[in-house]
């Protein structure tokens, strides 16, 4: 039977008027869904991804060989001191007591030292957690005594990392500040002598040859102690007094005014 033009379009039309009204119901169902049960839906997503309810993801027990059916927050697998829940809020590894390989635990870093877990060298001065704490250093700052030089320079240096005075080159700077300070090695006329020297004993640090005799201020003996000035240690000092009878004026001693 033929069906003419005019009623195959009042079909179309009336199909097309059902598809929409489905259209329409299904959006107010879904509309009605998600502001009545979304925060159920949450819920129930997150549950289904910790089925025993011990606060770790299923997942993470699963990648661990934990029982995601059983509830082991509170177990420690690897016996480091750390429980399982802490080792998941951690994002450590709860079979290995030092998931970071730097010689400390786990439990160590996290509730001791306060390193970070998941690193070698927490503040990055090339000396693992583990060679910190052995040195009496920070682990978390990597100039513990604040003189300018890391703590692993100073270690493989051999100077004290956790002594401010203590630095590489520190001896050269203590011989000198022995004489008064380390401007004293400062000789502007190059003549042997460090200028404050000159200033002490009366010489004109800008001047090789201060009484212009023809020889040079270091050469001379201004002391009379038959030794030249560029030579003297005890330039400038008494050099007869020798506290320790020991023969060696104090002033040349390497210890103090007291002698040996």
């Amino acid at each position: 039977m033929m069906i003419s033009s005019e009623k195959a379009s009042m079909y179309i039309v009336a199909i097309v008027g059902v598809v929409a009204a489905v259209a329409i119901l299904l959006l107010i169902s879904n509309s009605r869904f998600e502001s009545d049960y979304s925060g159920q839906a949450v819920k129930i997503s997150i549950k289904s991804l910790d089925k025993d309810k011990d606060g770790m993801l299923d997942n993470w027990e699963k990648k661990y060989g934990l029982d995601p059916k059983k509830d082991d927050s509170a177990s420690d697998a690897d016996s480091d001191g750390l429980t399982n829940l802490e080792e998941f809020t951690a994002k450590t590894n709860p079979l290995n007591e030092d998931t970071d390989g730097d010689g400390l635990t786990d439990y160590e870093e996290i509730l001791i030292y306060q390193t970070d877990a998941l690193e070698v060298d927490t503040d990055g001065d090339d000396l693992k957690d583990s060679e910190e704490i052995e040195a009496g250093t920070n682990p978390r700052d990597m100039d513990t005594d604040d003189d300018g030089y890391s703590d692993s320079e100073e270690v493989n240096i051999g100077t004290d990392p956790t002594d401010s005075e203590e630095y590489p080159g520190y001896e050269e700077t203590a011989e000198a500040e022995s004489f008064g300070s380390v401007e004293e090695y400062v000789d502007s006329d190059n003549d042997g002598l460090s200028d404050s020297y000159e200033e002490r004993l009366g010489l004109d640090p800008q001047d090789v040859d201060t009484d212009d005799d023809g020889i040079l201020d270091g050469n001379e003996d201004n002391d009379g102690d038959g030794v030249i000035n560029s030579e003297d240690i005890c330039l400038g000092y008494d050099d007869n007094e020798d506290a320790d009878n020991d023969g060696t004026a104090d002033c040349a001693e390497p210890t103090d005014d007291e002698g040996l």
